[in-house]
């Protein structure tokens, strides 16, 4: 996997799942800046624990295949994302519909 498959080419973020029984979940803006988070400390909490910087789960986020990056990597990362233009809205926040509800209950999500 990598960042593009849900972040979208552009980093703008594309849809992951759209399904209304399932759930609609599109992989969040990295160019849109987030109030109260620097954007090495959202990189950094994604990537190492799969949750936004104020401890909510992004649902999706693959962050066992990253969390062994290195400081430095993880740096790498952020600075380049850094130079990328601001673009588009702020990410829509996931809509789960009955199935992933009752999976998210049950812990198989």
């Amino acid at each position: 996997r990598g960042c593009a498959d849900c972040h979208g080419a552009d980093f703008t973020g594309a849809m992951v799942v759209d399904d209304p029984v399932f759930a609609r979940i599109s992989g969040s803006n990295l160019t849109h800046p987030v109030e109260g988070a620097s954007l090495h400390d959202r990189i950094d909490s994604a990537l190492r624990h799969g949750t936004h910087v104020d401890g909510r789960s992004l649902l999706l986020m693959p962050s066992r295949e990253y969390s062994s990056l290195s400081r430095r990597e993880v740096e790498a990362l952020a600075a380049f994302i850094a130079t990328l233009p601001a673009r588009g809205a702020a990410s829509s926040p996931p809509r789960l519909g009955p199935i992933a509800r009752t999976l998210l209950v049950l812990d198989r999500l």
